[in-house]
């Protein structure tokens, strides 16, 4: 593979042309791994990044006064206990820690009302139970373990929430 000269310098800019194998847009949590395998595999990688930090679906920041963190980018890495990369690359040696919140998402709904998906699963359950008995216990069945995540395939939204839904979101 033949290198090329590629000037990506703007006026002021220094230090960022040069020849490179391969421009990777974007350092979230596929393009800094795809970035970091080319680099392994011997090729000069350059990789560009419009925010200040990479990882975005890694990323917490303060948004609000209150000191609260919150995940900019996304609800959540999604597949970390299945994820080969962040051992792979050994992100923990570059200050890299997934931050397990107790509370993993929740629904507010148009009358106030609200339920939450817990780390603790009496707490999670007891939530889903206020809108109906039976879909906490198919919630039990669904996700027996609260510490892991479920399959994003097996999620759904249960059928007594449904109803609460406005219509929108629900096509």
């Amino acid at each position: 593979m033949q290198s090329r000269n590629i000037d990506l310098a703007g006026p002021g800019a220094t230090g960022m042309s040069g020849p490179y194998d391969t421009i990777v847009i974007g350092s979230g949590d596929d393009g800094l791994p795809c970035a970091c395998h080319l680099a392994k595999a011997g090729m000069k990688v350059l990789a560009l990044e419009q925010y200040a930090s990479t990882g975005a679906m890694t990323t917490t920041e303060e948004v609000t006064p209150s000191g609260f963190h919150s995940h900019t980018h996304t609800i959540g890495y999604q597949m970390e206990d299945r994820s080969l990369v962040p051992r792979e690359l050994r992100r923990h040696r570059y200050g890299f820690a997934l931050l397990h919140a107790q509370i993993g998402f929740s629904q507010a709904f148009p009358d106030g009302a609200s339920s939450s998906v817990f780390r603790d699963m009496e707490r999670t359950c007891g939530s889903i139970a206020r809108f109906s008995a039976r879909d906490a216990d198919a919630w039990r069945t669904l996700c027996p373990r609260p510490d892991r995540r479920c399959s994003v395939a097996q999620v759904t939204v249960p059928g007594a929430l449904r109803s609460m839904l406005p219509r929108e979101a629900d096509r």
